[in-house]
């Protein structure tokens, strides 16, 4: 753990420093191995070559390996199916050196029958003495310490956790080391695998419930475990039977099990010992337990679906992160193409993905596995860097239902945190299938069994510390390029929001809050509601100097507020303009006798924002001539974006492909961004650009 720590800290977190750590990796590695694997090697064709110079015969050889093949099944199964739960990780691996080295013994003892010296039942005695000491040696010196196992040192690069934890469980499983800890007081509880965290929750869910004015917002995985329960839901609220894929702190299955029309839900997980630590949730995951609805079953996901061969109406799969070993063939197209068989007619199939620690390339990967087999689909963000694919096997995405948020049991789940609000769920979708279906032709691979981009790709991207920002942000801004539904999306009157740690809902509640108290009749309220002072104290002093109608020291700055201002009071909506806002700067732009560039940056994004593309297109050229000679008054990537989609609407790609050249080079987005993808997609499909570099063929599959 002290090595992995400091190599980690000494190399850079770029392709570079990947490329050492990974030999330094599997130099430590061959360095802890290398000598007992080189001891365990030798001993078949010692013990061979032995039986051979005795006068066995070659038949002894397949008795050696016959041996050999039948006690590395029955130590395996004893191992990780008995021992391990019962002994734990230091137990085993002591009593597998005693069984090791008390053999030595046996055959030193049987030696000296043969030899017949007392020299070497000496030498078995002194192996023996030399067995205890290193065993009793190690069953008293050497410990396990939590705060080590559980630092997650490969991907943090701690090779500790501080104390500042209290355990709750801990637990050695056939597949995973589990524990369960509390940070702070009263304490964020945290369950994880391997080190690696799997969910929390704050200590909201624990306290009584309190009155309207002191509820609060979701933090940490919250909202995430809240959404991926609530949103598939919201799409089959009649839905009797459900899968979910992953156990986890249990909260997702619980909050499910709120439905009142649910008759089952099967819990599938993979490692009995994280049902067992989820415990430390209780009582918020109660359900998951106590419910005779709930079922648990201990199998591998693929395994069950294939044995059970029945249908559900709703399936969620939410495993681990796909850099965890064998996760990632719960992301592929062969998955998808099985996993859609178990759908009932009209059922829901949910998957969660996040998007930190993976690049927009990986997302889009699984994505592409997705879009080759589900006829429909919408992305929601449940997070700042989680999504949730909502998918059918056959014709469209209902609509989705948002009043299962108001089910009794759930009411009563929440009832610590602000209430959910439809327009703020609304306001998390990322991208619908339609919006994307450009997109899959600039994707360099998908994520398939044969061709595993994803399982090569994500242990790196975790080192790297990558994120996939371009996906996340598909439906926000200016043009929401991943939404192909032209339906307006309007604010609401909300102004605090529980999952706010999403995007979209915050946007909108912030939004709110500003057209209240800044632009609205809030504006001298003594008592507001606590969002960031600073944007409110911008568009304060905005909206003062709109209504002064002096000129300002200078139109550059002047643009560079009003962009910032725009986008705040728009943010988590689309295709709907405040046209009271844009009526008083359009006054002020008179009274001031604005020049052209700022006139045409206020008139494109209020075009842009109405979806009104091809009106928008009359008015770019000044603003896309202006940032030829590196003078932008709006910023270049909501410039990019607004001129690329509105001359190719206005039927101009020759404009549309010189605003990409020109422009492209400034944009603060890095290479592979799926906004930048999503622009060359369509500058391709309207004849403007070349055709893209062909992807690698897959392996092809193995013959029946």
């Amino acid at each position: 753990f002290t090595w992995a720590g400091t190599l980690m800290a000494a190399v850079s977190r770029a392709d570079e420093g990947y490329v050492l750590f990974s030999i330094a990796k599997y130099a430590i590695c061959l360095a802890i191995m290398l000598p007992a694997t080189f001891c365990a090697g030798i001993t078949l064709p010692l013990i061979t070559r032995t039986l051979l110079a005795a006068g066995g015969g070659e038949k002894t050889i397949g008795s050696v390996y016959a041996y050999n093949t039948f006690g590395s099944i029955i130590g395996i199964s004893l191992a990780a199916l008995v021992l391990m739960p019962a002994l734990g990780l230091k137990g085993l691996l002591i009593l597998g050196g005693v069984l090791d080295m008390a053999l030595g013994v046996v055959i030193l003892a049987a030696l000296a029958s043969v030899v017949n010296t007392g020299a070497a039942w000496r030498v078995a005695a002194a192996a023996l003495a030399v067995t205890v000491v290193m065993q009793v040696g190690m069953s008293l010196g050497v410990t396990l310490d939590p705060n080590r196992m559980a630092s997650a040192v490969f991907r943090q690069g701690l090779s500790a956790l501080d104390r500042g934890r209290t355990f709750l469980y801990h637990a050695d499983g056939r597949t995973a080391t589990i524990h369960g800890f509390s940070v702070g007081s009263p304490g964020t509880r945290i369950i994880s695998t391997n080190g690696k965290p799997d969910g929390s929750l704050v200590p909201d869910w624990y306290r009584p419930c309190p009155a309207p004015e002191g509820r609060d917002a979701m933090g940490g995985d919250d909202a995430t475990q809240l959404l991926l329960g609530v949103v598939p839901l919201a799409f089959a609220p009649q839905a009797r039977t459900g899968a979910v894929i992953g156990h986890g702190t249990g909260m997702t299955s619980h909050i499910m099990l709120a439905s009142p029309t649910l008759e089952e839900l099967v819990t599938i997980e993979i490692e009995p010992r994280m049902v067992d630590g989820s415990r430390i949730f209780e009582p918020a995951n109660r359900r998951v337990f106590d419910d005779p609805r709930s079922v648990h079953i201990f199998d591998d996901a693929k395994s069950y679906f294939a044995a059970a061969n029945r249908q559900f109406d709703v399936i969620l799969s939410e495993p681990s992160n796909p850099w965890v070993s064998g996760v990632s063939g719960l992301f592929t197209v062969e998955f998808y193409e099985r996993v859609k068989r178990y759908l009932a007619p009209g059922g829901i199939f949910g998957q969660w993905l996040h998007a930190y620690e993976l690049s927009d390339g990986l997302v889009l990967s699984v994505l592409s596995a997705l879009d080759a087999n589900f006829t429909d689909y919408r992305i929601y963000a449940v997070s700042s860097h989680d999504v949730l694919v909502v998918a059918v096997a056959e014709g469209e995405v209902p609509e989705p239902d948002w009043s299962v948020r108001e089910w009794p049991a759930l009411t009563e789940d929440l009832c610590a945190f602000h209430p959910l609000n439809a327009a703020h769920l609304e306001a998390a979708l990322v991208a619908d299938k339609a919006g994307l279906a450009h997109l899959f032709a600039s994707v360099r691979a998908t994520n398939s069994d044969f061709y595993p981009v994803l399982d090569l790709g994500a242990e790196q991207a975790r080192f790297t510390q990558l994120a996939a920002s371009g996906v996340m942000s598909l439906g926000r801004g200016m043009v929401p390029l991943g939404v192909a539904d032209t339906a307006p999306l309007p604010p609401d009157t909300a102004m605090l929001t529980a999952t706010v740690s999403v995007a979209g809902p915050r946007g909108q509640a912030v939004g709110s809050w500003l057209r209240h108290y800044a632009w609205g009749a809030g504006v001298d309220s003594l008592s507001r509601i606590a969002w960031d002072e600073e944007p409110l104290m911008r568009h304060s002093q905005f909206r003062r100097g709109l209504q002064l109608g002096r000129r300002p020291a200078s139109w550059g700055q002047w643009s560079r507020i009003f962009n910032d201002v725009a986008a705040e009071l728009h943010d988590g909506t689309r295709g709907w303009v405040d046209e009271a806002f844009y009526q008083e700067v359009q006054t002020y732009l008179e009274r001031a006798q604005a020049p052209r560039e700022p006139r045409a940056a206020v008139t494109v994004r209020r075009l842009v924002s109405a979806g009104r593309m091809a009106e928008a297109a009359e008015h770019l050229e000044p603003l896309v001539s202006a940032a030829r000679e590196g003078r932008l008054w709006m910023p270049v990537d909501d410039l990019m974006d607004a001129a690329v989609l509105a001359y190719l609407a206005n039927d101009e790609p020759a404009a549309a492909r010189v605003a990409w050249e020109t422009l492209r080079g400034q944009s603060q987005r890095i290479p592979g961004n799926a906004r930048m993808l999503s622009l060359a997609a369509r500058l391709r499909a309207a004849g403007a650009l070349g055709a893209p570099p062909a992807p690698p063929e897959p392996s092809p599959p193995p013959e029946e």
